[in-house]
Protein backbone atom coordinates (compact mmCIF):
# COMPACT_ATOMS: atom_id res chain seq x y z
CA UNK A 1 0.00 0.00 0.00
CA UNK A 2 1.63 3.45 -1.26
CA UNK A 3 1.63 5.82 1.68
CA UNK A 4 -0.49 8.55 -0.81
CA UNK A 5 -3.26 5.90 -0.10
CA UNK A 6 -3.26 6.37 3.40
CA UNK A 7 -5.11 9.14 5.47
CA UNK A 8 -3.99 10.95 8.25
CA UNK A 9 -5.66 9.14 11.54
CA UNK A 10 -4.11 5.81 9.60
CA UNK A 11 -0.86 7.34 8.97
CA UNK A 12 -0.77 8.41 12.73
CA UNK A 13 -1.42 5.01 13.85
CA UNK A 14 0.52 3.42 12.05
CA UNK A 15 4.15 5.28 13.09
CA UNK A 16 2.53 4.94 16.69
CA UNK A 17 2.42 1.22 16.38
CA UNK A 18 5.62 1.01 14.19
CA UNK A 19 7.52 3.07 17.11
CA UNK A 20 6.56 0.72 20.04
CA UNK A 21 7.36 -2.10 18.41
CA UNK A 22 10.67 -0.64 17.74
CA UNK A 23 11.21 0.33 21.64
CA UNK A 24 10.03 -2.76 23.05
CA UNK A 25 11.89 -5.06 21.61
CA UNK A 26 13.58 -7.46 23.69
CA UNK A 27 15.52 -5.46 26.32
CA UNK A 28 19.55 -6.51 26.61
CA UNK A 29 20.98 -8.07 29.67
CA UNK A 30 22.43 -5.00 30.55
CA UNK A 31 19.22 -3.15 31.66
CA UNK A 32 19.21 -5.85 34.38
CA UNK A 33 21.89 -4.60 35.92
CA UNK A 34 20.31 -1.24 36.63
CA UNK A 35 18.56 -0.24 39.61
CA UNK A 36 15.39 1.97 37.71
CA UNK A 37 13.69 4.80 39.48
CA UNK A 38 12.10 7.90 37.64
CA UNK A 39 13.32 11.66 38.07
CA UNK A 40 11.10 14.65 39.10
CA UNK A 41 10.28 16.75 35.92
CA UNK A 42 10.90 19.76 37.85
CA UNK A 43 14.66 19.53 38.37
CA UNK A 44 17.10 18.25 36.40
CA UNK A 45 18.94 16.06 39.24
CA UNK A 46 18.62 13.17 41.41
CA UNK A 47 20.24 12.38 43.94
CA UNK A 48 20.32 8.81 45.38
CA UNK A 49 21.72 8.14 48.93
CA UNK A 50 23.56 5.60 51.08
CA UNK A 51 21.95 5.12 54.53
CA UNK A 52 23.96 2.84 56.83
CA UNK A 53 24.50 2.70 60.67
CA UNK A 54 26.18 0.40 62.57
CA UNK A 55 25.65 -3.46 62.19
CA UNK A 56 25.13 -4.69 65.94
CA UNK A 57 23.88 -3.95 68.76
CA UNK A 58 25.87 -3.75 72.03
CA UNK A 59 25.91 -5.73 75.65
CA UNK A 60 24.06 -3.26 78.00
CA UNK A 61 25.11 -3.67 81.98
CA UNK A 62 22.03 -3.81 83.94
CA UNK A 63 20.37 -0.19 84.79
CA UNK A 64 22.61 1.25 82.16
CA UNK A 65 21.30 2.81 79.08
CA UNK A 66 21.04 1.15 75.89
CA UNK A 67 24.00 1.98 73.34
CA UNK A 68 22.55 4.30 71.17
CA UNK A 69 23.90 3.08 67.16
CA UNK A 70 25.12 5.74 64.97
CA UNK A 71 23.22 6.16 61.76
CA UNK A 72 24.30 8.19 59.06
CA UNK A 73 23.71 9.31 54.84
CA UNK A 74 26.99 7.59 53.53
CA UNK A 75 27.82 8.86 49.77
CA UNK A 76 25.89 9.84 47.43
CA UNK A 77 25.37 10.23 43.67
CA UNK A 78 23.55 13.05 41.99
CA UNK A 79 22.61 12.12 38.61
CA UNK A 80 21.82 14.47 35.75
CA UNK A 81 19.39 13.99 33.35
CA UNK A 82 20.16 14.61 29.43
CA UNK A 83 17.83 14.22 26.38
CA UNK A 84 18.60 12.24 23.42
CA UNK A 85 16.89 12.25 20.13
CA UNK A 86 16.31 10.64 16.38
CA UNK A 87 15.13 12.37 13.57
CA UNK A 88 14.09 10.73 10.15
CA UNK A 89 13.63 13.34 7.40
CA UNK A 90 11.50 12.33 3.65
CA UNK A 91 10.81 14.71 1.31
CA UNK A 92 7.35 14.36 -0.46
CA UNK A 93 8.89 12.86 -3.33
CA UNK A 94 10.07 10.32 -1.50
CA UNK A 95 7.12 9.86 0.86
CA UNK A 96 4.97 9.29 -2.51
CA UNK A 97 7.21 6.11 -3.27
CA UNK A 98 7.04 4.50 -0.05
CA UNK A 99 4.92 1.61 0.83
CA UNK A 100 3.24 1.51 4.27
CA UNK A 101 5.73 -1.04 5.02
CA UNK A 102 8.30 0.67 4.37
CA UNK A 103 7.77 3.98 6.12
CA UNK A 104 7.04 1.78 8.97
CA UNK A 105 10.93 0.30 8.61
CA UNK A 106 11.83 3.54 8.92
CA UNK A 107 9.85 4.68 11.74
CA UNK A 108 10.66 1.68 14.00
CA UNK A 109 14.42 2.39 13.14
CA UNK A 110 13.67 6.13 15.30
CA UNK A 111 12.63 4.04 18.62
CA UNK A 112 15.35 1.20 17.85
CA UNK A 113 17.96 3.98 18.12
CA UNK A 114 16.81 5.33 21.22
CA UNK A 115 16.86 2.16 22.74
CA UNK A 116 19.93 1.46 21.51
CA UNK A 117 21.94 4.58 22.60
CA UNK A 118 20.69 4.21 26.14
CA UNK A 119 21.99 0.30 26.20
CA UNK A 120 25.88 2.09 24.93
CA UNK A 121 25.67 4.48 27.78
CA UNK A 122 24.71 1.44 30.20
CA UNK A 123 27.32 -0.88 28.89
CA UNK A 124 29.53 2.03 29.21
CA UNK A 125 29.86 1.51 32.91
CA UNK A 126 31.82 -0.98 32.11
CA UNK A 127 33.87 0.01 29.28
CA UNK A 128 35.45 2.87 30.63
CA UNK A 129 34.72 2.45 34.41
CA UNK A 130 37.95 2.46 35.16
CA UNK A 131 38.35 6.23 34.32
CA UNK A 132 36.46 9.12 35.78
CA UNK A 133 34.52 10.24 32.88
CA UNK A 134 35.03 9.70 28.86
CA UNK A 135 33.26 11.43 26.24
CA UNK A 136 30.26 9.91 24.77
CA UNK A 137 29.14 9.23 20.75
CA UNK A 138 27.45 12.79 20.53
CA UNK A 139 30.58 14.61 21.95
CA UNK A 140 29.52 15.03 25.80
CA UNK A 141 31.78 14.20 29.05
CA UNK A 142 30.40 11.14 31.23
CA UNK A 143 30.65 11.19 35.25
CA UNK A 144 32.03 7.68 35.57
CA UNK A 145 32.86 8.02 39.39
CA UNK A 146 31.23 6.26 42.24
CA UNK A 147 29.93 8.68 45.65
CA UNK A 148 33.20 8.45 46.82
CA UNK A 149 34.85 10.12 44.01
CA UNK A 150 37.05 7.23 42.76
CA UNK A 151 36.16 5.36 39.09
CA UNK A 152 33.73 2.87 39.27
CA UNK A 153 36.39 0.18 39.78
CA UNK A 154 38.99 1.30 41.93
CA UNK A 155 41.88 -0.81 44.33
CA UNK A 156 41.32 2.46 46.78
CA UNK A 157 37.75 2.89 46.92
CA UNK A 158 36.53 4.68 50.53
CA UNK A 159 34.07 4.57 53.31
CA UNK A 160 32.33 7.73 54.36
CA UNK A 161 32.61 7.02 58.54
CA UNK A 162 35.97 4.49 58.23
CA UNK A 163 39.46 4.77 57.91
CA UNK A 164 39.24 1.12 55.73
CA UNK A 165 39.62 0.69 52.52
CA UNK A 166 38.21 -1.65 49.33
CA UNK A 167 38.83 -3.16 46.07
CA UNK A 168 36.56 -3.99 43.47
CA UNK A 169 39.40 -5.30 41.14
CA UNK A 170 40.15 -8.83 41.22
CA UNK A 171 44.28 -9.36 41.74
CA UNK A 172 46.11 -10.10 38.80
CA UNK A 173 42.72 -9.49 36.26
CA UNK A 174 42.74 -13.53 35.47
CA UNK A 175 41.06 -15.10 32.56
CA UNK A 176 37.70 -16.47 33.81
CA UNK A 177 38.17 -20.03 34.86
CA UNK A 178 36.69 -22.64 37.95
CA UNK A 179 39.29 -21.42 40.14
CA UNK A 180 39.21 -17.38 39.63
CA UNK A 181 35.60 -17.27 39.50
CA UNK A 182 36.21 -18.80 43.41
CA UNK A 183 38.59 -16.23 43.97
CA UNK A 184 35.76 -13.62 42.87
CA UNK A 185 33.82 -14.95 45.50
CA UNK A 186 36.33 -15.00 47.84
CA UNK A 187 37.41 -11.09 46.70
CA UNK A 188 33.65 -9.99 47.43
CA UNK A 189 33.09 -11.39 50.83
CA UNK A 190 36.41 -10.40 52.24
CA UNK A 191 35.91 -7.24 50.54
CA UNK A 192 32.31 -5.97 51.27
CA UNK A 193 31.57 -2.88 53.85
CA UNK A 194 28.94 -0.43 54.81
CA UNK A 195 30.23 3.05 55.13
CA UNK A 196 31.03 2.38 59.08
CA UNK A 197 33.19 -0.59 58.25
CA UNK A 198 31.39 -3.16 59.53
CA UNK A 199 31.67 -6.52 57.10
CA UNK A 200 28.66 -6.63 54.87
CA UNK A 201 27.70 -9.91 52.91
CA UNK A 202 26.76 -9.84 49.04
CA UNK A 203 24.83 -12.64 46.99
CA UNK A 204 27.40 -12.15 44.35
CA UNK A 205 24.85 -14.12 41.70
CA UNK A 206 25.48 -12.66 38.24
CA UNK A 207 28.61 -13.06 35.91
CA UNK A 208 28.96 -10.23 33.69
CA UNK A 209 31.00 -10.93 30.59
CA UNK A 210 30.62 -9.98 26.71
CA UNK A 211 28.93 -12.27 23.82
CA UNK A 212 32.57 -13.59 22.48
CA UNK A 213 31.94 -17.04 21.73
CA UNK A 214 35.33 -17.76 23.95
CA UNK A 215 33.52 -15.97 26.63
CA UNK A 216 30.04 -17.52 26.19
CA UNK A 217 31.45 -21.04 26.13
CA UNK A 218 33.95 -20.84 29.13
CA UNK A 219 30.48 -19.73 31.56
CA UNK A 220 28.79 -22.47 30.01
CA UNK A 221 31.34 -25.05 30.75
CA UNK A 222 31.92 -23.60 34.21
CA UNK A 223 28.18 -23.38 35.26
CA UNK A 224 26.67 -26.23 33.04
CA UNK A 225 29.16 -29.19 33.58
CA UNK A 226 28.71 -31.71 36.28
CA UNK A 227 32.11 -32.12 36.88
CA UNK A 228 34.66 -29.43 36.63
CA UNK A 229 38.05 -29.55 34.13
CA UNK A 230 41.02 -27.91 36.49
CA UNK A 231 40.73 -28.33 40.51
CA UNK A 232 43.00 -26.20 42.02
CA UNK A 233 45.06 -25.48 39.37
CA UNK A 234 45.48 -29.54 38.46
CA UNK A 235 43.79 -30.99 35.39
CA UNK A 236 40.39 -33.12 37.02
CA UNK A 237 41.18 -36.78 36.11
CA UNK A 238 38.50 -37.92 38.49
CA UNK A 239 35.11 -37.17 36.15
CA UNK A 240 33.44 -37.79 39.70
CA UNK A 241 34.37 -34.57 41.17
CA UNK A 242 31.03 -32.54 41.44
CA UNK A 243 31.29 -29.12 39.80
CA UNK A 244 30.03 -27.22 43.01
CA UNK A 245 29.04 -24.23 40.76
CA UNK A 246 26.75 -25.58 38.58
CA UNK A 247 23.51 -23.57 38.32
CA UNK A 248 25.17 -21.02 40.32
CA UNK A 249 25.07 -18.51 38.74
CA UNK A 250 23.26 -15.94 36.37
CA UNK A 251 24.67 -14.89 33.10
CA UNK A 252 24.26 -11.53 31.36
CA UNK A 253 25.83 -10.61 28.47
CA UNK A 254 27.06 -7.35 27.75
CA UNK A 255 28.55 -6.05 24.79
CA UNK A 256 30.79 -3.24 26.14
CA UNK A 257 33.91 -4.03 24.37
CA UNK A 258 33.05 -1.38 22.03
CA UNK A 259 34.60 2.28 21.87
CA UNK A 260 32.42 5.30 22.90
CA UNK A 261 31.20 5.04 18.90
CA UNK A 262 29.83 1.44 19.35
CA UNK A 263 32.50 0.34 17.61
CA UNK A 264 34.36 -2.82 18.71
CA UNK A 265 37.20 -2.94 20.61
CA UNK A 266 38.21 -6.35 21.50
CA UNK A 267 41.54 -5.41 24.09
CA UNK A 268 38.19 -5.89 26.38
CA UNK A 269 36.43 -9.08 25.20
CA UNK A 270 37.90 -11.04 28.08
CA UNK A 271 37.07 -8.76 30.50
CA UNK A 272 34.38 -10.26 33.16
CA UNK A 273 32.70 -9.28 36.38
CA UNK A 274 30.78 -10.92 39.03
CA UNK A 275 27.88 -8.86 40.90
CA UNK A 276 24.93 -9.09 42.99
CA UNK A 277 22.28 -7.91 40.62
CA UNK A 278 19.00 -9.01 43.09
CA UNK A 279 17.84 -7.28 46.36
CA UNK A 280 17.37 -4.40 47.75
CA UNK A 281 19.98 -1.53 46.90
CA UNK A 282 22.04 -2.26 49.86
CA UNK A 283 22.29 -5.70 49.18
CA UNK A 284 23.44 -5.30 45.41
CA UNK A 285 25.37 -3.17 42.95
CA UNK A 286 24.25 0.21 42.65
CA UNK A 287 23.93 0.88 38.97
CA UNK A 288 20.97 3.53 38.60
CA UNK A 289 19.25 4.22 35.53
CA UNK A 290 16.85 7.43 36.25
CA UNK A 291 13.96 7.84 33.74
CA UNK A 292 12.34 11.44 33.36
CA UNK A 293 10.78 11.00 30.23
CA UNK A 294 10.65 7.18 28.26
CA UNK A 295 10.99 6.86 24.73
CA UNK A 296 8.24 9.04 22.73
CA UNK A 297 7.50 9.79 19.23
CA UNK A 298 6.03 12.86 18.47
CA UNK A 299 3.13 13.55 15.69
CA UNK A 300 4.98 14.18 12.32
CA UNK A 301 5.93 17.27 11.46
CA UNK A 302 5.49 18.68 7.60
CA UNK A 303 7.41 21.86 6.70
CA UNK A 304 5.23 22.77 3.24
CA UNK A 305 7.58 25.10 2.16
CA UNK A 306 10.13 22.92 1.74
CA UNK A 307 8.22 19.66 1.20
CA UNK A 308 9.64 17.06 4.11
CA UNK A 309 7.73 15.31 6.67
CA UNK A 310 10.01 14.52 9.97
CA UNK A 311 9.47 12.00 12.17
CA UNK A 312 11.17 12.67 15.74
CA UNK A 313 11.60 10.84 18.65
CA UNK A 314 13.11 11.23 21.94
CA UNK A 315 14.25 10.43 25.68
CA UNK A 316 15.13 11.76 28.70
CA UNK A 317 16.87 9.70 31.52
CA UNK A 318 20.46 9.78 33.09
CA UNK A 319 22.91 7.06 34.54
CA UNK A 320 25.24 7.05 37.51
CA UNK A 321 26.56 4.48 40.09
CA UNK A 322 26.77 5.35 43.63
CA UNK A 323 28.96 2.46 45.17
CA UNK A 324 32.00 0.63 43.78
CA UNK A 325 30.64 -2.17 46.44
CA UNK A 326 28.82 -5.51 45.01
CA UNK A 327 30.51 -6.15 42.26
CA UNK A 328 34.52 -7.16 41.53
CA UNK A 329 36.08 -6.82 38.32
CA UNK A 330 39.01 -9.17 36.17
CA UNK A 331 40.35 -6.70 33.07
CA UNK A 332 41.69 -9.96 31.83
CA UNK A 333 43.52 -9.93 28.12
CA UNK A 334 42.98 -13.71 27.50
Amino acid sequence: MLITTLRTPELQDLIKKSFVKGVFTTPGDVRKIFIKVNGDNSTKFKRIDEVDSERFAKTKPEAAPANESKFGIGYHKVIQRKTIADRVALSYEELDALTAHQLKNDVMNVGYRLKEKIELDMAHIFTFGQSASYTDNGGYTVDTTTGDGLPIFSTAHTLKFSTKTYSNILAGNPSLSFDSLVAAQAHIRNNSFNNFGHALKYNANTIITTSDPVMVNRVARILQSSSVDIVEGTQNANAGIINPLRGRYKHYIVDFDVDAEGMPDTSKSYWWFLAATDGMPGERFQAYYVSWKSPTVYTPDSDKRRLIMGITGEARYGIGVVSGRGIVASFAIS
